[in-house]
C-alpha cells in the first residue's frame, strides 16, 4: 500500500538525516555561532534598535535572563573556569617570581609520557589493542564529506537566522515616560494650565472609578500617578487609536492624537 509524504515530513526527514550525522557539540557549536552573526547583523542594520532590545531583555523579570545564564556557567562550567583560573594564577606566580613554570603538557599524574608503555586490552575473541590503537578514531568519514555536511548545516542555519536580524530591527524602542507624560498633559490641560490642571493639579484628565475627576496636591504628583498608571493599561507604548478612544472616552481622538505625537517627537 503506499502511503503519500507531504513537503513538510519530506523537509523534516531530511533535517534530520541532516542532523544525524553531525555530533551535538558540532550541532551546539554551529547554532551559537548563528545566532551571534545574527545578532551582529541586527546591530548593523539598525543599532538603536538592537540596544534597546538588549536593555530590556536586560531589565526583563528583574534580570531573569542575566542570572539565569550566570547560574548556568556556574554550574555547567564551574570546574572548568576554575581550573583555568588555577592554571592562569599558577602562571602568574612564577612570571612574578621570574622564573618559567614546568612543562607538564606531556606528563601524566608527573610521569613523562615517554616512559609509559602503552595499556593493552584482549577482548573474549582474542584480539588485542593497545591504548593508542583505541584512541585513534575510526570510521571517520571523509573530509570532503565533512566539508560538503558543514556547508549545508551553516547555509540551513543562515537561512533560518537570517529573519533574527529583521525582527530585532523591527522592534520598536521603548516609550520615553516623561516625553509623553507631558504630551498627554499638553493635550489634556496644557500642561496643567488649564481645566482641572489648575483648579485640581490633575495634568492629565485622569478620573476615579465613580467617575469624578481625581484631585492631586502638586503638579509633581499627577505626574507621578500618570507615568505609573500608563505602563499599568496601556503597556510601554505610544498611544494608538484605540488606546486613545479609551483614554479620552471620545470616538474621535484625531486631534488629541495629534497633539501628542508632535509634542512628543519635538
Amino acid at each position: 500500500m503506499e502511503t503519500s509524504r507531504t513537503l513538510s515530513s519530506v523537509l523534516w526527514s531530511k533535517f534530520i538525516d541532516l542532523l544525524d550525522r553531525h555530533t551535538i557539540k558540532e550541532i551546539a557549536a554551529a547554532g551559537a555561532l548563528a545566532v551571534f552573526a545574527c545578532l551582529i547583523a541586527g546591530a548593523w542594520i539598525n543599532f538603536t534598535a538592537f540596544g534597546n532590545l538588549l536593555i530590556r531583555l536586560s531589565l526583563w523579570h528583574n534580570g531573569a535572563v542575566g542570572k539565569v545564564a550566570i547560574a548556568f556557567v556556574v554550574v555547567f562550567a564551574g570546574k572548568r573556569i576554575g581550573s583555568w583560573l588555577y592554571a592562569t594564577l599558577f602562571r602568574l606566580a612564577f612570571t612574578l617570581s621570574g622564573s618559567e613554570p614546568p612543562d607538564t603538557s606531556d606528563t601524566i599524574d608527573g610521569i613523562p609520557a615517554t616512559d609509559l608503555e602503552p595499556l593493552t586490552r584482549t577482548t573474549e575473541t582474542g584480539v588485542t589493542f593497545t591504548s593508542e590503537q583505541v584512541d585513534e578514531p575510526a570510521g571517520k568519514p571523509p573530509d570532503k564529506l565533512n566539508r560538503c555536511y558543514a556547508f549545508r548545516m551553516t547555509t540551513l542555519l543562515f537561512l533560518i537566522g537570517i529573519l533574527i536580524p529583521h525582527v530585532v530591527a523591527a522592534t520598536p524602542p521603548p516609550v520615553d515616560m516623561d516625553k509623553l507624560a507631558l504630551a498627554v498633559a499638553t493635550a489634556e490641560t496644557s500642561d496643567c494650565t488649564a481645566g482641572v490642571g489648575v483648579s485640581r493639579n490633575n495634568c492629565f484628565g485622569m478620573r476615579l472609578r465613580s467617575g469624578p475627576f481625581r484631585t492631586f496636591a502638586s503638579k509633581e504628583e499627577s505626574y507621578d500617578a500618570f507615568k505609573e498608571m500608563w505602563p499599568r493599561m496601556y503597556g510601554m507604548r505610544l498611544p494608538t487609536r484605540a488606546d486613545a478612544i479609551k483614554y479620552t472616552a471620545n470616538p474621535e481622538p484625531d486631534r488629541w492624537l495629534a497633539i501628542v505625537y508632535t509634542v512628543y517627537n519635538r
